[in-house]
């Protein structure tokens, strides 16, 4: 008995061993790729990239403590680490000291006040300048048929009910001021192969072009010949499929019926994918012109991809996808389905930006800095996803298939080294990365529900209310 604990017991640190050395010459395979060649998506945020932005935006300051590169630095990791305004200039203090620098004052106004002088468009040039910059380095393989795949999905965000905010973004429920908060409507336009963010609109909640069929038109200019859109069923729509149609982008979107018309039959070119025309309908949407309108082809040749799900737990069983993707020969049915399957992915992103990176609940008290507050976290987004996309380029597997939060936690681990890291450091933090993989969940479902109960309850009246009944309640005890 004793020998074969004794041979269990090499045998499982023989194991760790093996992987300790596995993990070792990884990391050396990394160094020697980054000393070797031009690695992809390298500088994916440099002093370079940021006096780039100040160029193209003419952007004018003294030199101070918080320089725009200082700045932005410091905002960055403060949505990274989670943090307040007060743990951002803790951590300029440290940086100083360390490099043998005096220290800036604790207080925070000169941080919030270098915050609010960098224009919306800074912040804007940025994430814009890491998101096309990191799509056009990806590699073919991670595309579809060569292409780029845009997704683009709605949500929305929630900040402080201040004056200012509720005067440009209304209260989610208007008749129950003092408990509700103030609501902004995202459309985000993804990269599918890389997972970073190319384009953001921000609109109020509700009112007149705030939806997202108006929000879309303002990403016209992004979308580039040979592009394709990939969307739920809110992009169902023939005026935006048709516009994009006539500059070479082609769409795969979730079909509602109910937007169809009268569809006339083609071709049946297999199974469960018929050729259809699409015929132009009679009503004017209120996010197109008269003149626009009318310069809209009468009809428009589409395809629908009937979708059958057997999987048991999902809510959806049988779905249709249309597309413009015609040439059913190089486009197979199985591909647009696997395709629109991965429009899930969307929904992925948003979550790791709202939940991981916590943009779920804003912070600043002013629109305007609401706006920068949101761009901020999206530049902090594709930094992390640049990361993912260059360890899962060196270690050969797709993005998706590695953790976004395993690697935020990983990078805030060796942040505070990002000053001076070597080749070998840099080497070892995406070998790490490449190891934190998503486990293996096939066609997981879970109950909307949550287990742990909140400690506290929740706030039925405005604050101010409350705490007066409290005052008086402790009035009536006392006499």
């Amino acid at each position: 008995g004793c020998v074969n604990i004794k041979r269990h017991a090499n045998g499982k640190e023989a194991g760790v061993n093996h992987k300790r050395n596995q993990f070792r010459c990884q990391v050396q395979k990394f160094r020697e790729k980054i000393e070797s060649e031009k690695l992809a998506f390298a500088d994916s945020l440099s002093v370079r990239a940021v006096e780039g932005a100040i160029n193209h935006l003419q952007i004018e300051f003294r030199e101070r403590v918080y320089t725009p590169w200082v700045t932005l630095w410091l905002f960055l990791f403060q949505i990274l680490s989670r943090g307040s305004c007060a743990d951002a200039v803790s951590r300029l203090i440290v940086d100083l000291v360390c490099r043998n620098k005096p220290p800036c004052s604790p207080q925070t106004g000169a941080y919030c006040e270098a915050r609010s002088r960098l224009p919306e468009e800074f912040y804007q040039y940025i994430c814009q300048t890491l998101g096309y910059d990191s799509l056009q380095q990806a590699p073919t393989e991670w595309k579809f048929f060569g292409r780029n795949v845009k997704v683009v999905d709605g949500t929305t965000v929630s900040m402080p009910e201040t004056e200012d905010n509720c005067a440009e973004f209304p209260l989610q429920y208007p008749s129950r001021a003092g408990i509700s908060f103030p609501l902004a409507r995202l459309l985000v336009m993804f990269s599918l192969s890389v997972g970073t963010v190319l384009e953001v609109a921000i609109s109020p909640y509700r009112g007149k072009q705030t939806g997202e069929y108006a929000l879309l038109r303002e990403f016209r200019k992004a979308f580039e010949p040979s592009d394709i859109l990939l969307g739920d069923a809110g992009f169902c729509s023939y005026c935006h499929i048709v516009e994009l149609h006539q500059r070479g982008v082609d769409s795969v979107v979730k079909a509602e019926h109910s937007r169809l018309g009268n569809l006339v039959a083609v071709k049946q070119l297999a199974k469960h994918d018929v050729l259809y025309r699409w015929p132009k309908p009679k009503g004017k949407p209120d996010t197109f012109g008269r003149s626009e309108f009318n310069a809209l082809p009468d009809e428009i040749l589409v395809r629908l991809v009937t979708v059958r799900v057997d999987q048991p737990g999902f809510r959806t069983k049988q779905f249709d996808v249309l597309t413009t993707l015609t040439e059913h020969k190089k486009f197979r049915a199985s591909d647009l389905a696997n395709l629109f399957r991965r429009r899930w992915y969307a929904e992925l992103f948003i979550r790791d930006i709202k939940v991981a990176l916590g943009m779920d609940q804003l912070k600043c008290q002013t629109p305007e800095m609401v706006r920068k507050e949101i761009h901020a976290h999206l530049i902090a987004y594709n930094l992390v996803r640049i990361q993912i996309a260059q360890a899962a380029h060196l270690a050969g597997v797709l993005p998706e298939q590695i953790s976004f939060t395993s690697s935020l936690n990983t990078i805030l681990q060796f942040q505070a080294a990002f000053q001076q890291m070597s080749k070998h450091a840099i080497a070892c933090m995406l070998a790490t990365i490449s190891q934190r993989r998503v486990g293996k969940q096939p066609d997981r479902f879970e109950p909307r529900a949550v287990k742990r109960r909140q400690p506290h309850a929740m706030l039925t009246k405005p604050r101010a209310e409350l705490r007066n009944m409290l005052l008086e309640n402790d009035l009536e005890l006392t006499t």
